[in-house]
């Protein structure tokens, strides 16, 4: 009996591949900026001396202060909640090729071995599953990787700007202290030694 004919996508490893291209999260992540910024004021008592207060380059007015908490926490926050998850990504395309290679094997296999009707109706079956959870599995990996673009983009934006503006500067508790309260999260875990997951 001769075997129906088998839809496998020909391009079955070409289309597995483009998850490879996922972009991956800046090498800078999980940094924690914001504890970092924050880390002199660390442990220190309210109301001790501070002395006469100077500003210049290497320290940071209470407005200044402020933005740079913004900015060390907006970097930190998005990092916390990334719009993707390589790794399962990663796990998902490395399954997606191993079942490929199956069916795969087993049609080249039908080809040289004609299998009955039923067998390549089965065969054929398994193949158009895996087509449409290949189509599903690409959509998601072009999403992954617009999201990984705007994410990788905003915090590099962050980042340089902490570097450039908030990095290496000193500022006063008291400052610390005024602006506080105007911010819209809470910082006292951070000043009181606990440290973020």
């Amino acid at each position: 009996m001769q075997y129906s004919r088998f839809n496998l996508r020909a391009g079955l490893c070409m289309a597995l591949l483009v998850a490879g291209g996922l972009i991956s999260a800046d090498a800078c992540a999980a940094l924690n900026l914001l504890e970092k910024l924050l880390a002199p004021a660390i442990g220190t008592k309210p109301g001790f001396s501070e002395g006469k207060k100077t500003y210049d380059e290497d320290t940071l007015k209470p407005e200044e202060l402020k933005e740079c908490i913004v900015i060390a926490h907006r970097y930190d926050d998005r990092e916390a909640h990334r719009p993707f998850d390589p790794d399962e990504i990663t796990k998902a395309r490395d399954d997606l090729k191993k079942e490929g290679d199956q069916i795969k094997a087993e049609i080249e296999a039908a080809q040289k071995n004609p299998v009955s009707e039923e067998q390549a109706k089965k065969l054929n079956q398994r193949s158009t599953e895996y087509n449409v959870k290949l189509d599903e599995f690409n959509l998601r990996v072009n999403t992954a990787n617009l999201n990984a673009k705007t994410y990788n983009g905003a915090q590099k934006q962050d980042f340089t700007a902490f570097n450039n503006e908030c990095a290496g500067k000193r500022f006063y508790k008291s400052d610390l202290e005024t602006v506080r309260p105007t911010l819209e999260f809470d910082i006292s875990p951070i000043l009181a030694g606990k440290k973020s997951q």
